[in-house]
């Protein structure tokens, strides 16, 4: 679980400095960076895509939820590139919690999630977004091609000799 930590704790780390530039440099401004990528301030209420913004609060709690079940499921796992992916995924999840908290001004969970990588044809992200969707990629693609290292770990019952 230390690798499950430590990925974590660095996407939350790297996540939220980023946040805290984006809500200060991108207040009344935009950055350009390269063909259409830019930075660009936003905050999404709701999830993915800016979906079902009016359930930010229920899409919080949930995802805490999606948090402790996959730092439960990691438990199992023995494989550490997996353990990393599991962190990369929770990481994430965490980042865009504590912007609903700590960003809150109408009640528990109300607050939006900040995002600011906008390439102005596919919906503006952050860090953590990054971290969940590559986390998630990653699992999948070790899946595939090693399946045997989505099983949870077993341990075998006591062999008893036959009397």
């Amino acid at each position: 679980m230390r690798t499950v930590a430590i990925v974590g704790a660095v996407v939350v780390v790297l996540d939220q400095i980023t946040k805290i530039w984006a809500a200060s440099a991108l207040v009344d401004r935009d950055i350009d960076l390269f063909w259409t990528a830019r930075f660009n301030l936003t905050r999404n209420f709701g999830s993915a895509f800016g979906l079902g913004s009016s359930l930010g609060r229920w899409l919080g709690i949930l995802i805490l939820f999606v948090i402790a079940g996959v730092i439960w499921y990691a438990r199992t796992i023995t494989d550490r590139r997996m353990l990393a992916l599991f962190g990369a995924i929770a990481g994430g999840a965490i980042g865009n919690v504590i912007d609903r908290i700590v960003r809150a001004k109408d009640g528990f969970m109300s607050g939006g999630v900040i995002d600011f990588i906008d390439f102005q044809w596919w919906p503006i992200f952050n860090i953590a977004d990054i971290a969940v969707v590559c986390g998630a990629l990653g699992l999948m693609v070790l899946s595939f091609r090693e399946p045997e290292l989505a099983e949870p770990a077993r341990t075998e019952p006591a062999r008893t000799e036959p009397s």
